[in-house]
């Protein structure tokens, strides 16, 4: 009877596939939890509120909550380690930590975000950054929110910082304590229903600004309406009245640079070209 009761432990012990692998891991965490395999399809495991595709790399929320706790590893709401670029799609909110970090290029389409913080005595760094501020961001037919104020002022120290950033038939309402729009290499925008708003709490005396961009290109008779590029705490980009639907650039100019097209060279000063 020992023995056979030695057998039985040997069968529950061995009966087990060992050509079974484990589930493939994602460089990518939301709202702490990491994707895997597994859960690609209810990453948080609350009836799909959260789906990964990891053959497009694409992040599909729906009407998602993601707060990070205490019990929550990480310390963004997205954090991807992905090399490729990330796709986000949906609805979600995102709280109380910064918002979208990612190792490559991003792009938010079909979006509805909102991200918010109120931890008093506590700051989010970045709500939605590329890389090291390097790589680009595309915002497509989306709606994008940032703000969320504590006792120390606005949540983020930055808004959106990246590369290029392309901003198409979209509405930004960004509000950061430091500057609220960054963009290296150039921010443009497009899509005639198109409202981007920008602002910073910081003071006079602080060099940040609403819109820090190497160069600012509109079309679809898109203007900027309110305030300047790196120099104003406020500004907005939005359809005039009666707009003309001409293409305008903007840059930035220095002391020994050569006009663009013709345009007008003023030392230090954020010039724009007529129509081209």
């Amino acid at each position: 009877t020992a023995a056979i009761g030695q057998n039985q432990d040997y069968l529950e012990l061995t009966d087990v596939d060992p050509d079974q692998q484990e589930s493939e891991t994602y460089a990518l965490l939301v709202a702490g939890k990491q994707v895997t395999e597994t859960n690609q399809n209810d990453v948080l495991e609350d009836g799909g509120s959260v789906k990964f595709d990891p053959t497009t790399n694409t992040l599909t929320l729906n009407d998602a909550d993601l707060t990070l706790d205490g019990a929550a590893g990480g310390y963004c709401c997205i954090d991807s380690q992905l090399a490729e670029e990330l796709t986000i799609t949906g609805t979600a909110t995102l709280s109380n930590a910064d918002g979208i970090l990612t190792e490559g290029p991003l792009t938010l389409d079909n979006a509805t975000l909102t991200l918010t913080g109120n931890i008093d005595g506590d700051v989010g760094e970045d709500a939605i950054r590329a890389g090291s501020s390097d790589e680009d961001i595309t915002i497509e037919n989306s709606t994008v929110t940032i703000a969320g104020t504590n006792s120390k002022g606005n949540f983020f120290n930055y808004g959106i910082r990246c590369g290029k950033l392309t901003v198409a038939n979209s509405t930004l309402d960004v509000k950061a304590g430091g500057s609220a729009i960054v963009a290296a290499d150039e921010m443009e925008v497009s899509g005639a229903g198109t409202v981007i708003t920008a602002e910073t709490d910081a003071s006079e005396e602080q060099d940040y600004y609403a819109l820090e961009l190497g160069r600012l290109i509109m079309s679809h008779g898109l203007d900027l309406v309110e305030g300047k590029m790196n120099e104003s705490k406020k500004a907005k980009i939005a359809q005039p009245e009666q707009a003309p639907t001409d293409f305008k650039v903007y840059w930035v100019v220095h002391p020994g640079d050569e006009p663009v097209n013709g345009g007008m060279q003023f030392p230090g000063a954020i010039i724009g070209s007529e129509e081209e």
